[in-house]
């Protein structure tokens, strides 16, 4: 497979990078508006990365820090590249470049909550990817951003790593990324009805 290199997006390329996202994430409730994102870069709030290969344009990742652990809330190869190993090799980049952290961190939709078959296949399809990637969900948790209830799932960095500080991870990348007036768009509780 053809190397892979990171380039950290620059703020005045935001834009175009948020017009990969909108395609590719096309329900507004998965992304912010674009001003928003582009106060994500501007500020170092997320660190958005256009991933190259061979010198063009594959794939993107957005990222944002947690206290010990890293989300990444955006990732996607470009439409004609999928099923060639790219989004696989660019976790496997993620993972090197943070790996003095304790976990990387996805969101995913919840199969058990789609809209009819084919929506229900692809976000199996999606965890089934992040499993082959080493990411495993998180059980015993009820979470939910902007109304949109999800699964955590966490690929280990770090021996020190334990699920059980998702919830505080969470809460600190979303701090960096919501006002506090904004932060109840983050709901968590734990199976048995606890805020977590």
């Amino acid at each position: 497979m053809q190397s892979l290199r990171l380039r950290t997006v620059p703020y005045d390329g935001a834009s175009a990078l948020y017009a990969r996202v909108e395609r590719d994430f096309p329900t507004p409730a998965e992304r912010p508006p674009l001003t928003t994102f582009r106060r994500y870069v501007r500020t170092g709030a997320s660190e958005a990365f256009d991933v190259l290969a061979d010198g063009q344009s594959a794939a993107y990742a957005v990222c944002t820090w947690g206290e010990r652990c890293v989300l990444c809330s955006f990732l996607a190869v470009e439409p004609e590249l999928r099923g060639r190993g790219i989004g696989s090799a660019v976790l496997e980049r993620l993972a090197a470049l943070y790996a003095g952290s304790d976990a990387l961190i996805v969101e995913v939709e919840r199969p058990e909550l789609a809209t009819g078959e084919a929506d229900r296949l692809h976000r199996e399809r999606r965890i089934a990817f992040y499993e082959r990637a080493g990411f495993a969900l998180t059980r015993g948790l009820d979470y939910a951003i902007w109304g949109v209830p999800m699964h955590l799932m966490a690929r280990p960095l770090s021996p020190a790593f334990n699920p059980s500080s998702l919830p505080g991870e969470m809460r600190v990348v979303y701090s960096h990324l919501f006002p506090p007036r904004l932060m109840h768009k983050l709901q968590m509780r734990t199976l048995d009805g606890a805020d977590a």
